[in-house]
């Protein structure tokens, strides 16, 4: 569906298809709440603003907008799997749908200050729908479909790009006693100590068995940022440090400095399995209070 299409068949208020960076197509959000962007690529968030504020989301400016390439940086979909899939190493990283241009299959102004968007992939005998509401805050929902005949086990993450005034001064709390897979150190499992988590090197980490709120704490930017899910039973923190950064293309070598990620998700230990015609919904929702 062109451009043109999309624009006459979801006319809006607030709500603008146009083509975006690398010509991908984009859907753009304004209303009273506040403010964002999908690309059709992924279903990928990539702003989120709420009125008044400074931005929510992160994305590389080297980031690659090209189709059958993941963006570096938003909300991209980690789905049917996350990371390698654990039959099949030579599968795409990351699953099926980060990189596939999604559908849209609705959009209407829920009110005067949110709007509410709704995409569609298909990927063999499994399906995906994703919601996006944009307002004063930002709720994503993935629904998870097992449309074959035979049970289908699923990981996924939402994996969220956080904007950070300095990464080194930011933390993260809500995760306390929760056991993580340190995927730093080969895997090993590890509990989370009352602290709050803190970054003072490369970082990436499965908390395993957790439904809890995290507020993320910048002291940089002043503002606390809030990730509330449902649905979910996993929490990846992550953010690459200086030689990660360094050897990822689509990356800045310092941009680890202005970001780090709390994805949502349901991996390792926590994967879903989806008898036939069951579905799954994840939720999360993203917002922000300064101080």
């Amino acid at each position: 569906m062109t451009i043109q299409d999309l624009s006459g068949r979801f006319n809006v208020p607030g709500v603008t298809f146009k083509a975006g960076k690398g010509g991908l197509p984009v859907v753009v959000i304004e209303n009273a709440g506040g403010a964002g962007e999908v690309y059709l690529l992924g279903a990928t968030v990539t702003h989120f603003q709420p009125k008044g504020a400074q931005p929510v989301i992160f994305v590389s400016q080297h980031a690659i907008f090209q189709e059958g390439k993941a963006i570096r940086g938003g909300i991209p979909i980690c789905w049917p799997w996350f990371g390698p899939k654990c039959d099949d190493p030579k599968a795409p990283q990351h699953g099926l749908v980060r990189n596939k241009s999604w559908n849209v299959t609705s959009a209407r102004a829920i009110n005067h200050a949110a709007t509410e968007l709704k995409f569609d992939v298909q990927a063999g005998s499994f399906s995906a729908g994703f919601v996006v509401t944009v307002g004063a805050s930002l709720t994503v929902s993935l629904e998870s479909r097992n449309n074959g005949s035979a049970p289908m086990r699923i990981e996924e993450a939402l994996h969220t790009y956080l904007v950070v005034g300095d990464s080194r001064q930011a933390s993260i709390d809500g995760l306390a006693g929760s056991t993580y897979i340190d995927k730093v150190a080969d895997g090993q499992r590890k509990s989370q100590p009352a602290d709050a988590i803190r970054f003072a090197g490369e970082t990436d980490r499965v908390y395993l068995n957790t439904a809890a709120t995290c507020v993320l704490t910048d002291p940089a930017m002043r503002r606390k940022i809030t990730v509330a899910k449902s649905g979910s039973k996993s929490t990846i923190v992550w953010n690459p440090w200086i030689e990660k950064a360094k050897a990822l293309s689509d990356f800045g070598d310092d941009e680890w400095q202005t970001m780090c990620c709390i994805e949502t998700a349901n991996a390792a230990d926590d994967h879903l399995m989806l008898a036939p015609g069951q579905t799954h919904v994840t939720t999360v929702s993203i917002s922000v209070q300064d101080f």
